[in-house]
């Protein structure tokens, strides 16, 4: 099962391989599912998060140990934040087709 307490105790977990972006993003996914009920999130981008985790996999496994800061860190995104091709709705019914193709979240960055 995967668990860290800190990112800093996940990045040195995801260099030695004691764990990797793909087993924290299919831990986060069956969170989320097992608490469908809360109804937290709108939408879950589940085949994007796993095809990331795979790429930032890679990067490790190709040997590179410089792991940028937020490197595989999982994150949730507020509906009323803009992220390209995705609905932005703010959970409000006059915006629920809404979506932003002229913005990215940048993640490269971080």
């Amino acid at each position: 099962m995967f668990s860290c307490s800190s990112i800093k105790d996940y990045q040195a977990n995801l260099l030695n391989g004691q764990t990797s972006c793909v087993e924290a993003v299919s831990f986060y996914l069956e969170q989320i599912r097992k608490n469908s009920h809360l109804n937290a999130f709108l939408e879950v981008y589940e085949k994007e998060a796993i095809s990331r985790a795979t790429e930032l996999d890679a990067k490790i496994t190709s040997g590179s140990n410089a792991l940028r800061k937020m490197h595989g860190v999982v994150v949730a995104l507020k509906d009323v934040l803009c992220y390209k091709d995705h609905k932005a709705s703010a959970a409000s019914k006059i915006l629920e087709n809404h979506t932003r193709s002229t913005m990215q979240l940048s993640y490269k960055n971080y």
